[in-house]
């Protein structure tokens, strides 16, 4: 019976110890005067530390930061030394060529092959916006149907200066000047822009 006494009177200190130190104080008044605190001054930079220049590799194409300038847009649509319309781009090649490949590929536009060196994508592209020049009922009857040919074009991403030049080319190489040329931009202006 000892033996168990001994053994109830160590628990109960034991417990007692342990939780002695959880005791919380007493705070004496649940009101804080806030009014009665005083100000720091603000926080001063040193003379040498200067801010690093704004690095714009990671900014996003499109995105303004508020109360930033408004940036130039990525993309616009220009005239070329020929007349023909051209997208000019705000990157150099390497990016504007990823980009207008991206640009393809959302479009729904069919890529056939692509050349980066010569910075030419060979696409596939039927235009559902073309005017079909046979309206008659003989002309569509016997006239000439769309070929293979007639819905390939090339579009040829070239490097000038800082920027980058879009432009349609025909199955031959040489600019092209059809309507279906220019929807072909304008979708391709759609996703840069």
């Amino acid at each position: 019976m000892k033996l168990s006494y001994l053994r109830f009177a160590a628990a109960v200190s034991l417990i007692a110890t342990l939780t002695a130190g959880c005791s919380v104080p007493k705070i004496e008044s649940d009101k804080v005067d806030y009014k009665s605190a005083g100000q720091t001054p603000p926080l001063e930079v040193p003379p040498d530390l200067v801010k690093p220049a704004a690095d714009d590799r990671f900014a996003i194409p499109g995105a303004q930061n508020a109360g930033a300038a408004p940036a130039a847009p990525y993309a616009t649509m220009a005239k070329g030394d020929d007349g023909t319309d051209v997208l000019m781009v705000n990157d150099p090649f390497d990016r504007a060529w990823r980009r207008v490949g991206l640009a393809l590929d959302r479009s729904g536009i069919t890529v056939e092959d692509r050349d980066r060196e010569k910075g030419i994508y060979r696409v596939h592209y039927d235009d559902p916006d073309a005017q079909d020049k046979s309206t008659g009922f003989f002309s569509k009857l016997f006239g000439k149907k769309k070929t293979d040919a007639d819905l390939q074009h090339q579009i040829l991403v070239k490097e000038v200066a800082t920027k980058s030049r879009v432009s349609v080319l025909g199955k031959d190489g040489n600019v092209e000047k059809s309507e279906t040329a220019g929807h072909l931009l304008a979708k391709l202006y759609e996703q840069l822009k």
